[in-house]
């Protein structure tokens, strides 16, 4: 992405080229005047109504960059999220050490909370049921590994009211 710094912003670009990538026939290779600008899928590549020969604006440049540097953070959240749910914040944390930008961070956590991929107190609720079945632990335990991932404390107290009987909690003891 940072081919785009190398334009200068006070004239038009024109699109010289879209061609497939050699690795990935899916995804695309976008050429301004000649030079390698950035990749993207074919997906992605159509929603931004690219055609060799239109001419791009500093403005424009930056809305493309943009869009396509979101999904590609969208993209590595979908990816870690196809293991197991994820707090807000573990998600966070792993976006950070992909190096994404904080402002592509949150706009991606927010879409996702906005999609239902991310949510809280789903997650400890889920947390806390499927840690009772497979190794049943006390309260203390569960709020512990809760806070580790991130859940506030107001959330991981109804979630374990809700979730942890008098009895199971014996048992974990």
């Amino acid at each position: 992405m940072e081919a785009l710094y190398f334009y200068n912003v006070l004239y038009m670009v024109k699109i010289t080229a879209l061609t497939p990538q050699k690795n990935d026939p899916r995804r695309w290779s976008i050429y301004l005047d000649g030079r390698f600008f950035i990749g993207c899928a074919e997906e992605q590549l159509a929603a931004l109504d690219l055609h060799v020969g239109d001419e791009l604006d500093a403005t424009r440049l930056e809305e493309i960059r943009e869009a396509l540097g979101i999904a590609k953070v969208r993209d590595a959240a979908l990816r870690y999220l196809a293991r197991r749910n994820r707090s807000e914040r573990e998600m966070h944390d792993y976006l950070r050490r992909k190096k994404f930008e904080e402002q592509e961070i949150a706009a991606t956590i927010a879409w996702l909370r906005e999609k239902g991929y991310v949510n809280d107190q789903q997650f400890a609720e889920e947390w806390i049921k499927t840690r009772q079945q497979l190794a049943p632990r006390g309260k203390q335990r569960l709020l512990m590994e809760l806070y580790q991932k991130g859940i506030a404390r107001e959330t991981a107290g109804e979630a374990l009211k809700e979730n942890v009987a008098a009895e199971d909690e014996a048992e974990a003891a």
